[in-house]
């Protein structure tokens, strides 16, 4: 039979899964089904639940505003309580759009840490300038209200869209990464990208915003909104690298369209753009926007994958054949290689994976990309056919970047409208 679902999907690539709480059948009128708007991000959390944020205000008929946790068949998790100062506790969830979701990967089932970042200015009333953490056991969380001043000139300036983690943080140690659109955080200048530095003394932490990692010459940061963010760690317990992807094409004036690699050092605290991975004339690297990057498992600080996302119809690269810098056809998905000789990096993009066909790759834009199971991947978007095959906003490709026909065998017809966010449960379940 046909199904409807309300934001959240549950599928294998052997069947739908019925039992998942957001399945109506169509024709079948039910207000409490899923959310009543737009779900923008989803985050597994210890012990098999989820945490969802977006757009919305009810889940399954409960207000929830923009953020809630769910259990794993798709029901409301009843027993989670979002907690902040007792004045203020009349409020329900966040005022404005969720955009991001990261738990600290120290979590334990028991006590974990959940970063949220998004268009809102408070959390139950409390002044939270579009970042906010949250400490969270099994029955709920509490807003830290230590992490950023709640002053109205506090937090972020505009809206946050990543965020990440420095490699070999602990709960009592750590470094987080946000990615975002604005130019000031705490009043510093912090054009789109920041990184905070949490530290415990005596059962105390204290987080405080390194004013100067990204910054070199007279512009700081990005020209444009931070859309998507990952952590390659480095050779050293202390460097790893950033790779972001945005809206604009320069970063510190220097010329980086829609993709940079910052290489960082924990013990200098400084992160410095690598102009070597796409080049810096105004045409290198990408045509056009770059939504959501995903770093393949199983590399390591000396050899690495990546895939890219986004509205982008061509890469400005290297061709291997000739020497020369090419434009290769790549709608909206590409791949690129890193090799590292005497830690520095060579990277290549990979055109095969794609294909440099005019009907190659997705016809619209990939929103999110995941990548499990010993290669197989799942993208996500607006999409309507990939590789000229029907592909209704969801296709799923095999390592060399075939498509792969499990997937579409149970969901022959795809959503019918964009797919913000997926994610792969561990049973393998999206």
């Amino acid at each position: 039979s046909a199904f409807l679902c309300s934001g959240l999907v549950f599928a294998t690539p052997e069947d739908h899964d019925e039992s998942f709480q957001t399945f109506n059948e169509i024709g079948v009128t039910n207000a409490n089904i899923g959310s009543n708007g737009v779900i923008n991000i989803t985050a597994a959390a210890p012990g098999g639940k989820f945490f969802i944020g977006g757009d919305f205000t009810l889940y399954k008929g409960t207000t929830v505003n923009r953020f809630t946790r769910i259990n794993s068949d798709g029901s409301l998790d009843t027993s989670f309580s979002l907690i902040v100062d007792t004045a203020v506790a009349t409020a329900i969830g966040f005022n404005g759009a969720i955009n991001t979701i990261a738990i600290a990967p120290w979590a334990t089932e028991q006590k974990y840490t959940v970063f949220v970042g998004g268009a809102f200015t408070q959390v139950r009333g409390k002044v939270q300038n579009r970042l906010a953490k949250l400490d969270c056991t099994t029955t709920g969380c509490r807003l830290d209200t230590t992490f950023v001043s709640h002053l109205a000139t506090s937090g972020a300036t505009g809206v946050v869209n990543a965020i990440a983690f420095a490699p070999g943080g602990t709960a009592e140690n750590y470094q987080v990464i946000i990615g975002w659109l604005f130019p000031k955080f705490n009043n510093f200048n912090q054009n789109n990208i920041s990184r905070i530095t949490c530290n415990t003394s005596a059962g105390v932490q204290s987080c405080s915003l390194n004013t100067n990692t990204f910054t070199t010459g007279t512009q700081v940061g990005t020209t444009g909104a931070v859309n998507a963010m990952v952590v390659v760690p480095g050779g050293t317990a202390t460097e790893y690298s950033i790779i972001i992807g945005w809206a604009l094409t320069k970063y510190n004036n220097v010329n980086q369209k829609y993709l940079s690699k910052l290489d960082c050092n924990a013990t200098t605290g400084l992160c410095v753009l690598d102009p070597t991975f796409v080049g810096t004339t105004t045409t290198d690297g990408a045509n056009n926007i770059i939504n959501a990057i995903a770093l393949i498992p199983g590399g390591n600080a000396a050899n690495y994958s990546i895939l890219i996302g986004g509205t982008f119809t061509g890469f400005y690269w290297i061709n291997p054949d000739t020497g020369a810098k090419k434009l290769f056809v790549q709608n909206r998905l590409a791949k690129i290689t890193c090799a590292n000789d005497n830690w520095v990096d060579e990277c290549s993009l990979e055109p095969g994976f794609v294909g440099d066909g005019a009907t190659d790759g997705a016809n619209g834009i990939v929103e999110t990309i995941v990548v499990y199971d010993n290669w197989v991947v799942v993208i996500w978007g607006a999409f309507t056919s990939y590789d000229g095959i029907l592909r209704n906003r969801v296709a799923q490709l095999e390592a060399e970047g075939r498509l792969d026909e499990d997937l579409y065998t149970v969901l022959p017809f795809g959503p019918d409208n964009t797919v913000q966010h997926l994610l792969i449960q561990t049973d393998g379940k999206i």
